[in-house]
């Protein structure tokens, strides 16, 4: 990527170089002049040419995931998992008092409804204030099929941070453990000011299920709940059917490079694809070159379904 920027910064010196010249101008006021432009002109505009260059450039690049795996995959196209009844605006409501806690509540105004994987309705709460009695906005997502909480943000100013990364983490689980979502497991977290959020996956007979996060965020100051992301799990959970995988740990890692130099025991996972797939897999942990990655060997076939590279910071995990 470094190497890259300073390549793109290069080609746009000299593509700026030539308008300087006039080199390019002429071109384009030609274009300018004539109310249709011919086929072949424009694909000989330098302009057009050269960012074309660049946009094909580009997707040369591996796609950074700033709060560890599979966290941003997003189920376009996927019909989300999530059945049952669709509740009124009033039932939404209610379950926001439930949720947040009635007594912390000074009053609840209806948003525009959202939509998308899970449809929602949206409402902004103002909280009690002990100092004004009107504390800060907090914005909150109901969906529309069966009343769940689908995310929250509270954008407060967080205060100097006090509690430890080990204790946010603490603090997510039991808010988890309160709502109702059993069988979570912590894999990446990351920090953000006086914030970290934590990424949650369902585990169904200790296989990690990468298509149902949650995410939460929590406040360092005072480990409040501030954030809170459930739409990938309300979109994809479900107990999945699953068998004994056809291959051994010791089989599935003989398919890894003896390069590699494995840490820890692999464990079993379903991850996501970009094709809207579930592939069963095991998750190996290795190091090449000093350098720390996730393999994923498909636990049925053997074939290498996916490599994430970890870069670890005193902020979190990116992965590429």
């Amino acid at each position: 990527l470094h190497n890259y920027s300073l390549e793109l910064t290069q080609s746009l010196r000299e593509l700026h170089e030539k308008v300087l010249k006039d080199v390019v101008w002429k071109d384009e006021l030609k274009r300018k002049a004539n109310t249709k432009l011919n086929e072949d002109a424009e694909k000989q505009n330098p302009i057009q040419v050269k960012f074309a260059q660049f946009e094909e450039r580009m997707v040369e690049y591996p796609e950074l995931i700033y709060d560890g795996p599979f966290s941003d995959h997003v189920s376009e196209g996927v019909r989300p998992r999530l059945k049952g009844k669709k509740v009124s605006r009033e039932t939404a409501e209610k379950k926001v008092k439930e949720f947040l806690g009635n007594a912390k509540i000074q009053r609840v105004e209806s948003l525009t409804d959202g939509r998308g994987r899970v449809d929602t309705y949206s409402f902004e709460v103002i909280p009690q204030n002990k100092a004004d009695g009107k504390g800060n906005p907090v914005y909150i997502d109901i969906s529309q099929t069966n009343g769940y909480v689908a995310w929250i943000l509270n954008n407060r100013d967080i205060k100097e941070a006090k509690l430890s990364r080990k204790q946010a983490v603490q603090r997510a689980s039991k808010f988890l453990e309160e709502k109702g979502y059993k069988n979570m497991i912590s894999t990446y977290t990351v920090k953000y000011g006086n914030a970290v959020l934590i990424n949650y996956a369902y585990q169904q007979d200790d296989v990690v299920m990468y298509p149902d996060l949650i995410k939460v965020k929590v406040a360092l100051d005072n480990g409040e709940i501030v954030g809170f992301d459930a739409t990938q799990f309300l979109t994809n959970n479900y107990e999945r059917p699953i068998e004994k995988p056809l291959l051994t740990p010791e089989q599935a890692q003989e398919k890894i490079s003896p390069q590699a130099e494995l840490k820890g025991s692999p464990r079993l996972c379903y991850i996501p694809t970009q094709s809207l797939r579930e592939i069963y897999c095991y998750e190996f942990q290795a190091t090449y070159k000093g350098d720390l990655f996730l393999i994923y060997i498909n636990a049925d076939t053997g074939e290498e379904e996916k490599i994430l590279k970890l870069i670890q910071n005193e902020n979190g995990t990116l992965t590429i």
